[in-house]
């Protein structure tokens, strides 16, 4: 009888949208509107530095009725003091618009220093929890540049592809998934023959397909692959060329790189221009290539 009691005063009590934790927490959902961000803020007296670019891209999502709510629970302390919260409660206010968010009350100040520790929830772990994560390694960069680039975005600024969202990329390769995995299919024999990175050769195979179709891209691949039959001064012998001197010596931005001297390489051989050695232009998105028509 001793234990049934306790049971049941242990038991959580839920009443409406709020749950009782305890005595002293609470949890629940609640419509946070620009005022109350701010009231919320006012108790952000020690939370870590404020970054910018997360704010921008949880206000971009939010203006774009893209914003869900989040396991990861806006905490309050006992004394009001803002636990956990900050980026997601200053872009409300930064993009005038009033969210759903699951708050946390009453939580004891020492949470402070376990909250957030865990890992964050990467684009691959998004695409294999929707069933996409065939490939996704590849395949999540592919998409993520060809969103930004189709949004006007520069790919050499990385405040610029973090407004790009998971769910972003996980509709597209929902929407994209076969174009995604023949362009994949070719970066992968292009990459195992001659070398360059991987999710780069496919991010051009789409760009090019997308004026020239997939016949001629293949076409090109083919050549860059096999080198059967290239004499100097075709643009795929000096790719390939290209590709054998920086071949295991790729530095962190260079996928952006490999993209526009693929681009260059195919824009070249389209013309029939007769080319000794393939040179990378200046890395800015002013400067980055387009292919020709």
């Amino acid at each position: 009888m001793k234990n049934k009691s306790k049971n049941k005063r242990n038991k959580t009590k839920t009443m409406k949208n709020k749950t009782v934790i305890s005595p002293e927490i609470t949890a629940s959902v609640e419509l946070i509107t620009p005022a109350i961000a701010k009231k919320m803020l006012d108790g952000n007296l020690n939370n870590r530095k404020l970054r910018k670019f997360r704010v921008a891209q949880y206000a971009d999502a939010m203006k774009r009725g893209m914003w869900d709510i989040q396991n990861d629970a806006i905490t309050i302390s006992k004394s009001g003091k803002l636990l956990n919260g900050q980026h997601r409660l200053t872009a409300i206010v930064e993009a005038d618009q009033a969210c759903q968010c699951l708050v946390l009350r009453g939580v004891d100040e020492s949470a402070y220093s376990v909250i957030d520790s865990g890992l964050a929830r990467t684009v691959n772990d998004s695409l294999h929890a929707a069933g996409l994560g065939l490939n996704s390694t590849h395949m999540s960069p592919m998409a993520k540049t060809l969103i930004a680039m189709d949004a006007g975005l520069s790919i050499y600024d990385t405040n610029a592809l973090a407004l790009v969202q998971r769910r972003d990329v996980v509709e597209y390769v929902e929407n994209n998934g076969e174009v995604l995995t023949w362009a994949l299919h070719l970066a992968r024999k292009v990459d195992q023959a001659v070398g360059g990175i991987r999710h780069a050769w496919g991010v051009f195979a789409i760009l090019a397909a997308q004026k020239h179709g997939r016949e001629k891209v293949e076409e090109f691949i083919n050549m860059v692959v096999d080198g059967a039959g290239l004499k100097p001064g075709d643009s795929p012998l000096a790719l390939r060329n290209w590709i054998s001197r920086q071949r295991g010596s790729w530095h962190r931005a260079a996928s952006k790189g490999n993209i526009a001297i693929f681009i260059i390489a195919f824009n070249r051989w389209l013309n029939n221009e007769k080319v000794a050695v393939i040179r990378p232009v200046g890395e800015t998105w002013e400067t980055f290539p387009q292919v020709i028509d």
